[in-house]
């Protein structure tokens, strides 16, 4: 971008190009650490708008580093997330599908409440003398087919809602990280931006960045 062979004039054909262009380099720009945890970048060029130019340039470099690298971390954190994420599905779907097929077996859909509804109804049959005694028995098959299912039923929807949180939970984590993967954040704070003089002089290019 800023062809600094041909501006510095430096032949990289030759032999040793590359190593006095690297030299040169080294002597008009300086990045050094500040006391308050700091980065100072200092560019001393003859074109004062070429060293504001590459310091800016720097910092967009850091950018894009900082950005991938954070981008490669949070990408391994996704594929944990993902794994994570398809396990506890399988076992929700899993658990949802045995319970589907206890409810289409068994008329089961809410295990308290039908009991306490079978329980109401019963004891009503109880109170009234001209109940006859088939429907009573009916009613204790129904009590012996819950008595049976219950706990079997009972205990799949315990699963089930456990399965369904730990989902739910992986499910934000899972975005969350989705999130750091595509975000395009900055990561150097500018605390004093390069500036071009007024007037002509020996350019110093100088500026303070926290990363």
């Amino acid at each position: 971008r800023f062809d600094l062979a041909r501006h510095y004039r430096v032949d990289t054909q030759s032999a040793g190009g590359y190593f006095r262009l690297y030299n040169e380099f080294n002597d008009r720009v300086e990045i050094s650490k500040t006391r308050y945890e700091s980065v100072q970048i200092e560019v001393l060029d003859e074109d004062p708008v070429r060293a504001r130019d590459m310091v800016n340039a720097m910092l967009h470099q850091a950018d894009l580093l900082a950005r991938r690298l954070q981008r490669e971390k949070s990408e391994e954190v996704l594929l944990i997330a993902e794994r994570a994420l398809t396990n506890e599905r399988t076992k929700l779907d899993s658990v949802e599908a045995l319970l589907d097929s206890l409810r289409q077996a068994t008329g089961l859909l809410v295990y308290e409440g039908q009991t306490e509804e079978l329980t109401r109804g019963y004891l009503l049959l109880l109170s009234n003398p001209n109940v006859p005694s088939s429907r009573l028995e009916e009613v204790r098959e129904m009590f012996h087919q819950l008595q049976e299912s219950g706990g079997e039923f009972r205990h799949l929807t315990s699963m089930s809602d456990r399965f369904r949180a730990n989902y739910d939970r992986l499910l934000t984590e899972y975005e969350r990280v989705v999130n750091d993967v595509t975000k395009e954040l900055t990561y150097t704070n500018v605390m004093v931006y390069p500036e071009v003089p007024d007037k002509k002089v020996y350019p110093i290019r100088w500026l303070i960045v926290l990363i």
